[in-house]
């Protein structure tokens, strides 16, 4: 079984440094978004143009948008001059800035309401009475990063080595959600995958069966099977 346990120790490998990457990837774009933000906070907006703004975008590199906008919750300026005049519903996730609650905010990595482009967005309330700045900057290479070490791929490369029969990762409850496509959405409820699953929950050794829990994941597991 050691060469299984090899393998599964390889794709946890894998997925801590594809999602250590990912957040340093997340934590530098919104930095960014910061640092541009503050930049716009020192523009007098009763002097800038949309033209402004594109200079602006194009200076550092901005590609997913920069949007000034008033205190009807409309975009006042934009680089994407389409957008100028939409109105930012409620329910938004920029609320707690509009709402007084915050002085910035940051968002997950999410499709434009509008283009569906993958951005990551996030802004600040600004010193004018009542205008506020959100930033987008294209995010595709996150979600390239996260289909590359997506489970099912991750997977299916451990499943093509010659000793390996089935790779699956399973719940606590024994319901295998990715892996060889044939043994999915099945409960494997046997009393030694329970028991494995229940031991590595617990941070103990998990004896003969090779199953590596995913840590800060702690619900989640490989399975490797070898052929005889």
């Amino acid at each position: 079984m050691t060469e299984g346990f090899n393998i599964a120790q390889n794709i946890d490998d894998d997925l801590k440094m594809s999602k250590a990457f990912e957040v340093i990837l997340e934590d530098s774009i919104a930095d960014k978004i910061l640092v541009v933000s503050e930049a716009i906070n020192l523009m007098d907006l009763d002097q800038i143009s949309n033209q402004d703004i594109k200079n602006l975008a194009k200076a550092t590199n901005v590609d997913g948008g920069i949007f000034i906008i008033g205190p009807d919750r409309k975009i006042k300026f934009s680089d994407i001059v389409d957008y100028v005049g939409w109105e930012y519903p409620k329910g938004h996730a920029m609320d707690p800035v509009f709402n007084g609650q915050q002085e910035t905010y940051m968002e997950a990595v999410r499709a434009d309401l509008i283009a569906g482009t993958l951005n990551k967005y996030g802004g600040m309330k600004l010193k004018s009475n009542g205008y506020y700045v959100q930033i987008g900057i294209n995010a595709t290479t996150i979600a390239d990063l996260q289909n590359e070490f997506s489970y099912n791929n991750i997977l299916a490369d451990a499943e093509a080595h010659e000793d390996v029969i089935y790779a699956l990762m399973i719940d606590e409850a024994g319901l295998a959600y990715a892996g060889t496509e044939s043994m999915l959405d099945i409960i494997y409820d046997d009393e030694v995958t329970l028991n494995a699953t229940q031991r590595v929950l617990l941070g103990q050794p998990i004896g003969k069966m090779t199953k590596l829990a995913l840590p800060p994941m702690m619900f989640k597991f490989h399975i490797m099977k070898m052929k005889s």
